[in-house]
């Protein structure tokens, strides 16, 4: 009786260790392979064009101040919605400080920072989302 309960526990074992192998080995595979959708959306996003209006900023070319700065500035432009999302603050500080905007000037500092968190962020995305729809719109029947 003892040797059969010993075996049943060497089996638990060796499958709980198998099973976690076999686990493991399917999520790092996994995670090394890119999806094609991934690829095809990363080649999608250097096609944006983030001058035109959007849902967020309806008429950029009314913009006026550090809003129009920061709008027009290279860096900023070149950048995805993902990118703007994740840059690091001190970036950020740097570019700004290229426009002339310091952190000791610090209500213009703030409303600008706001600025490019909020309205500029959710208009790279909302730019990004109509590329995606472009495809989709109707064809017209003439």
């Amino acid at each position: 009786m003892k040797l059969i309960i010993e075996n049943r526990q060497t089996k638990t074992k060796l499958l709980i260790l198998f099973l976690a192998t076999f686990l493991f080995s399917l999520q790092s595979c996994a995670q090394k392979n890119v999806s094609k959708t991934q690829q095809t959306k990363k080649e999608n996003l250097k096609a944006v064009d983030y001058s035109k209006g959007s849902n967020i900023i309806e008429f950029p070319e009314k913009l006026t101040g550090d809003e129009k700065a920061i709008f027009n500035h290279k860096y900023f432009q070149d950048l995805t919605s993902n990118e703007t999302r994740h840059l690091d603050p001190f970036k950020v500080k740097e570019e700004f400080e290229k426009l002339g905007i310091t952190k000791e000037q610090r209500a213009r500092f703030v409303a600008a920072y706001t600025f490019f968190k909020t309205r500029y962020f959710g208009h790279k995305k909302s730019c990004e989302q109509w590329e995606y729809f472009k495809d989709l719109a109707p064809k017209s029947d003439n």
